[in-house]
């Protein structure tokens, strides 16, 4: 699954605990605990490419850093890889269409302000 790990940012996680409207989580890559927000700063990888139109903001694999997801905004679609620009880096990357998510409603501003809109 994944978690949120900062502004615009989700990262691969494996749950450790929920209790209540806090999960208990650990990335991967890391030993010790962190907390998120349950279930709204958690969601499920897609198992299936996920449908996007040019202008819709996701959070996408990161092809630099293949265990973040990270905001950005699609360029274009062509079959099952998207181009996205992402905000982060300001660079433009291609993406299978199963390797991202439309972004949460609260992420959209951040993605956006990054993205000098």
């Amino acid at each position: 699954m994944l978690a949120h790990w900062g502004s615009e940012t989700y990262e691969l996680a494996t749950i450790k605990a929920i209790e209540g409207d806090r999960a208990t989580v650990v990335f991967d890559g890391s030993s010790g605990d962190n907390f998120v927000k349950f279930p709204s700063e958690m969601m499920a990888i897609p198992t299936a490419p996920v449908k996007v139109m040019p202008g819709d903001y996701v959070l996408a694999q990161y092809p630099f850093q293949k265990q973040m997801w990270t905001g950005g905004r699609v360029n274009s679609v062509d079959g099952a890889t998207v181009n996205v620009k992402f905000s982060n880096s300001d660079a433009d990357s291609d993406v299978p269409a199963n390797m991202l998510v439309k972004a949460p409603e609260v992420e959209i501003p951040a993605i956006k302000k990054e993205l000098n809109q």
